[in-house]
Order: C-alpha cells, then structure tokens, then sequence
C-alpha cells in the first residue's frame, strides 16, 4: 500500500519528530523514504528555536545527517532539496509529492504560530486541505527524545455518510500489516449534547 514515504523537515527538532513513526512505517511496508526540504522564501532565521536551513548546502548536509543518524538495514532513504525559493510550502510539499511518486506524507502537527497560522492554518493543515496525497499526522510529545512509536489501536471515526468511509480499507490495511486493533466509533448526538440552536432541528429531524 505505501511505498514512498515523503517526509518534510524544516531543520526543528519538533519536525523530526515525525522520524519514529515513519521509519516504523517502512520497516513494515517495506517503504522507501524521501526526506524532503523545500528552501522558503523569505524565511525567518530561527524556527521553533533552531537556525532556520536558508541555504541549499546546509540543507543537503543536514538531510545528510538525519540519513545517517536513522539509517536502517534494508530501508532505502531519499533526499531532496528544492533549491528554488518558494512563498508557499504547502503548495511545493503537495506538487513534490507527485513529481517523487509519493504515496504517502507523514507530517509533524506544527506551524509557524502567530498570525499567519490564525488566518490560513499549518503548513501540514493546508497540504490536507488542499493536496489529495495522504497524509500521516503526528503530533510531536514535547520532549527531546521521541519514543519509540508502534501502531497498537486504529480509531476509525464514521458518521453513516460515504464521505468517511474511504478510510476503512485504508485502515485494516494498516491493522493487518502491523498488526493492531480497529476500533470503529460514531457519536449520536442527543438533545442534551446538541448546542441550543440545533435542538429543534434535530426533534424534528432525528436522524
């Protein structure tokens, strides 16, 4: 099912939080992995409290050494800088995912922060607004040292539309190979859980 897995890191540490889960995925799905840098136009120096990579050189060597300190046996690892500038991140991670035949983006569940982020999301909110390659979420624990990851238990929300349910296939795929549990869940609201306004919508409406 997942045979190239794009990683984008910007050089933090709460990117490369990201890497237990990914390397985690490719050892299971026999996957290769791209790690990914895209040079940002007019980026800031310093990002979540590291120097942000603002040259091609640095951002090879540091993809480089991300590389070497993960390696695995068996695991293939990519690396691509794009050397252009670009003023939207988002818009580069989602036309790399295509032109490096990705199958799969596992982002870290972080932006800049501030204003920018208020008004148009993440970076990794807006390649799942406006990408259609998947994406495999983490959020980052906070601390320096991630843990180990393992896929134990799926949550597979519904709500009895067809919308949702492309998820499911997706979901015992990823059950079976690592073998974990699928739990399938839908939320009924009540009139006691239903804000004021919607309360005599959903008498007259139950379903």
């Amino acid at each position: 099912m997942f045979k190239r897995l794009l990683v984008p890191l910007d050089g933090s540490h709460l990117a490369e939080s990201v890497l237990p889960a990914t390397f985690y995925l490719a050892e299971h799905f026999q996957a290769a992995i791209i790690l990914f840098h895209v040079i940002e136009q007019g980026a800031p120096a310093s990002i979540h409290g590291q120097r942000h990579l603002l040259r091609v050189d640095e951002a090879q060597a540091y993809l480089d050494e991300i590389a070497a300190r993960f390696a695995r046996p068996g695991i293939s690892i990519e690396k691509h800088v794009h050397s252009t500038e670009e003023a939207d991140v988002a818009r580069s991670i989602i036309s790399h995912g295509d032109e490096l035949h990705a199958d799969l983006a596992i982002l870290c569940a972080h932006g800049h922060g501030g204003l920018r982020d208020m008004l148009v999301g993440t970076i990794a909110q807006q390649v799942i607004q406006r990408g259609t390659l998947p994406v495999f979420f983490v959020r980052p624990k906070g601390t320096d040292d991630e843990p180990p990851f393992e896929c134990r238990k799926i949550l597979v929300p519904l709500d009895s539309t067809a919308l949702h349910e492309p998820a499911v296939p997706l979901a015992a795929e990823l059950a079976r190979v690592c073998g974990a549990a699928i739990h399938v869940m839908t939320v009924v609201p009540t009139t006691s859980t239903l804000p004021a306004e919607y309360v005599g919508t959903g008498l007259l409406l139950p379903t």
